[in-house]
């Protein structure tokens, strides 16, 4: 199913680990390691379900999910997610964060600002913990020049991954 942005109403709202494992969700994070996670050091998309449990029945997992509606029917289309966890500072314990562990939008509704609503909404949940905001973004990546680009982050952290060789 197909549904575009100027016949559909689209819907932020907080969701849940099942969301995950759902063909909405389920599906996007499927396209989101086909095109972003091989490149970050990533083997293979295995999900650790038990983990991303506790962190969720701690009240650790903050998941975003934002999908068009259909007004003429029950149709709905996930369209984009974000998921990121609660932690406090490993050198501070005082100082909580809200660590981005991965943001998606499907390429069909980039450049309609889904993605910016998803990064809002994250970013208002940090505030609501009192947590500092922190996004992981691929060099170079979409996410990358709008974080870059904002008056509001800086960069600290370069990241580098060596892949363990196989034989």
């Amino acid at each position: 199913m197909t549904v575009y942005p100027n016949t559909a109403e689209l819907i932020l709202r907080l969701g849940e680990l099942n969301d995950l494992r759902r063909q909405g969700v389920g599906s996007l994070m499927v396209d989101h390691f086909c095109e972003v996670a091989r490149e970050s050091g990533c083997h293979s998309l295995n999900p650790d379900w038990e983990r991303l449990q506790v962190l969720e029945d701690a009240e650790r997992l903050i998941i975003w999910v934002a999908e068009y509606v259909s007004p003429d029917s029950d149709n709905s289309e996930v369209v984009g997610y974000c998921c990121s966890v609660l932690a406090e500072h490993m050198h501070n314990k005082d100082q909580l964060q809200l660590v981005n562990n991965a943001i998606f939008v499907s390429p069909t509704v980039r450049s309609t600002g889904v993605g910016g609503l998803l990064m809002r909404a994250t970013e208002d949940s940090a505030a609501e913990w009192a947590a500092d905001m922190v996004w992981h973004a691929p060099a170079h990546s979409r996410l990358d020049r709008i974080l870059s680009s904002s008056s509001g982050y800086r960069p600290t952290i370069t990241s580098y991954v060596k892949k363990e060789s196989n034989g």
